[in-house]
């Protein structure tokens, strides 16, 4: 259930991404994602509280970490 938490946060993170990626990379580096992003945030984690199990999402933040992760692919 873990690896599908991880998997769910990394495919929201990456769908953000490719609705417009130059505003994804400025937002990164320009350190404003949560707020630039919100409204899509705010979906990704409702969808993202619905199919994951409460005492797994309490485990880590998923979505900060598929954030880095993929900011770091990025070489941002």
């Amino acid at each position: 259930m873990i690896e599908k938490a991880s998997r769910l946060a990394r495919t929201i993170i990456s769908d953000i991404y490719i609705y417009d990626q130059e505003k994804f990379k400025k937002a990164i580096i320009n350190r404003n994602f949560k707020e630039v992003y919100s409204n899509e945030l705010s979906e990704g984690i409702k969808l993202f509280r619905a199919r994951i199990p409460k005492e797994i999402q309490t485990k880590k933040d998923y979505f900060k970490e598929a954030l880095e992760t993929f900011a770091s692919k990025l070489g941002l």
